[in-house]
């Protein structure tokens, strides 16, 4: 992951404070050693249930629930206040956060989304406008991956 995004600009780059995002991140920061990083709890992960319309197995409380989503809007709200768009933002976090985040920075429900399969060190990137809209123009890439490496 890390030689794969070698290349690539980026503005600002957060990490989940948890080991294996914040590991890859490292790795990451090493070729970007001047890009501003934060890394944060918000982008812990979240129970794989919890957005999926009509889940008969929900793993926690709909207190819980509500603020994993709570945590979630607040993360989006802060990238739209604190960059500006165009701004080339790096998000290393967790499979199910990221499965909930790309349809909240969309403006849409997530429950109402369609769910993405993310492999772990998978590159997915959602470009948005000013006027709301999104254009999700990778998904769940892991070309940089031998197929040893990925569950299917």
């Amino acid at each position: 992951m890390a030689r794969r995004l070698s290349n690539e600009h980026f503005d600002h780059i957060y990490l989940s404070d948890l080991s294996r995002a914040y590991r890859t991140g490292e790795r990451i920061l090493k070729f970007h050693p001047d890009v501003p990083v934060t890394v944060t709890r918000t982008l812990r992960e979240i129970a794989h249930d919890h957005f999926i319309p009509d889940s008969q197995n929900k793993s926690g409380s709909e207190p819980a629930i509500r603020k994993e989503r709570d945590r979630i809007d607040e993360f989006a709200a802060h990238l739209c206040r604190s960059h500006e768009f165009g701004s080339r933002i790096l998000v290393v976090a967790h499979g199910n956060l990221i499965r909930v985040l790309l349809p909240v920075l969309a403006g849409y429900n997530p429950q109402a989304s369609v769910m993405i399969e993310l492999e772990n060190t998978s590159v997915t990137v959602l470009e948005t406008w000013p006027s709301k809209r999104s254009i999700l123009r990778l998904a769940n890439c892991v070309s940089h991956l031998r197929r040893s490496e990925i569950s299917l």
